[in-house]
This record gives C-alpha cells, structure tokens and sequence, in this order.
C-alpha cells in the first residue's frame, strides 16, 4: 500500500546515530546513505518497499514535528519491542509510553512509544490476529524453538528477590561472596519466572493456549549470575488430542533455559493446553 515515509529532521549525523542501532535491533536493512543532501533510507528485505526514509525538509525551513503523526514500525516478537524501544532511548530518544501490552487496540497488542530527537512521534508494535493463531492441530511433536533473548540485572534481581525470596545470597555481596557461589546469583524462582515469561512471549501468545495441567522435573542445573542474558529452548515431546467433550489437547514440551554463555541453567516439562481449530 505504501512506496515510502519520509520523517523530517534537522541535524542529520544526529539522527543517523539515532536511527542505526534502531534499525538494526528492528532487523531493518540500509538502502543508501547520502550526507550530501542529506539523507538516508532503509527498507525490511528482501521487498524493496517500503522504505523508511531521514532527510532535511525539502524547503529548507526549520523541522517541526507534526501533532497527532506518527511513524509505526512492526516488530516480530516482544523481545524485539523491547530492544528497539532500549536502542532508542539510549540514543536520545525520549519515552511516549514503555513497552507493554495495549489492550485498547487488541487483545495482544504489545508496543511502545518515543519521540525521536527532533521530536517526531513513533511507535514499535507487535500485534497478532486470529488469522496468525497456532491451534493445537498445528503443532507437531518434534518441533524447537529457541526464544529469547531476555536480559536479567543485578537491579532486577535486587527488585524481585526482595519481594520473594530474599535468600542473603541473593541480597548481600558480603554473605554471596563467602558463599558456595563467591558472589550475588539469580533467585532459581526468577529464573523459572523469567523463562515462563519468555515462553509465552515468544510461543504461547500466538498459540490458542487455554492453560496448563502442571510442571514437571524442574530442575536448576548451575547458579545464574549478574548480569546474564537467558533464552529458552522449547522442545514439543507429546501431543495428546482431546478426551471426550473436550475442546483442547495437550501439548507436553520441555523448557531449557540458556544463560548468555550457552550453558544450561534450568530445566522443567510442562503440560499446556491448546484449543483445537474451530470447524
């Protein structure tokens, strides 16, 4: 439907040092670069267009950000939300709203919200339709996911253990670093909290998951430590299709939670319950 969009700005080396690790975390291409004009565009490949396009306003009159315009950029996953809305804000970007879902707009509408550093509005969104929902006839045993990246700090452990599990080992440096471990480590229930998280995001809310029957053979492998970056292997070992009067299955997979060096930190098998497609 689109050929371009075109967003004004005033100091080009400014916004390109804005817009390039935006891009980037987005999985959005250059196109050409130009700081003669100046101006520079990028496009989601292998479509040639749209293209997302910076430049000096054509009269050379002073840039002003349009009230009420705004520039949506698709993402595939949450995750991705996430690191785009991050990339902008540590290069300049000021917050219209953080990630999180917007269910005004629909049930799983997830996106966030800045101002560029000439003050245009955009948006980073991810939303999924009926038309994208994974029924439980869809799946098949066999199947991996790897999901993630999901970062984990020492402040989000500080903030989560103080609430729910506040081990001195999870707390203290003094008491973590003459422990077993030498120093601060995640609580095991953030880890299982983190990875539940992550699988949902990156599987569970484009499924017709219903619920869960149990967990099962969780188990902690290797302490993790701060900062960490954790991601999820999601395995489907069984499909159990429906008793009786019922309109789910069951789909059995086992979760492998990954810390940023690749080592297995957690594992559990989990029973989820996924309505069958409709006739």
């Amino acid at each position: 439907m689109l050929s371009h969009i075109v967003i004004s700005i005033s100091d080009f080396d400014r916004a390109m040092a804005f817009y390039s690790p935006l891009m980037e975390a987005l999985g959005i291409d250059p196109r050409f670069v130009d700081a003669e004009r100046p101006w520079a565009g990028w496009q989601s490949s292998p479509d040639p267009r749209p293209l997302f396009v910076i430049q000096r306003p054509y009269n050379q009159q002073p840039h002003h950000p349009g009230n009420g315009q705004m520039t949506a950029f698709l993402a595939s996953t949450r995750e991705i939300v996430d690191q785009a809305y991050a990339a902008a804000i540590a290069n300049g970007g000021m917050c219209e709203g953080k990630p999180g879902v917007r269910p005004e707009y629909h049930a799983n509408y997830y996106g966030a919200y800045f101002r560029d550093p000439d003050g245009s509005s955009a948006s980073f969104a991810i939303r999924r339709s009926d038309e994208l929902v994974r029924y439980f006839d869809d799946i098949l045993v066999g199947e991996v996911l790897i999901l993630g990246p999901r970062q984990i700090t020492e402040e989000d452990s500080l903030r989560f253990c103080n609430e729910f599990d506040r081990l001195p080992v999870h707390l203290y440096h003094a008491h973590a670093k003459n422990s077993m471990y030498g120093e601060l480590i995640a609580s095991g229930l953030h880890t299982l909290s983190l990875t539940a998280s992550i699988v949902v995001d990156g599987f569970l809310v484009g499924t017709s998951m219903t619920g869960a029957s149990g967990m099962e053979s969780v188990r902690w492998h290797r302490p993790v430590t701060l900062p960490n970056v954790l991601s999820v292997r999601v395995s489907v070992l069984e499909i159990h299709p429906p008793k009786p009067g019922k309109s789910y299955g069951v789909v059995k997979c086992r979760l492998e939670t990954l810390a940023q060096d690749d080592e297995l930190v957690m594992t559990a098998t989990v029973d989820y319950l996924l309505e069958i497609k409709p006739t």
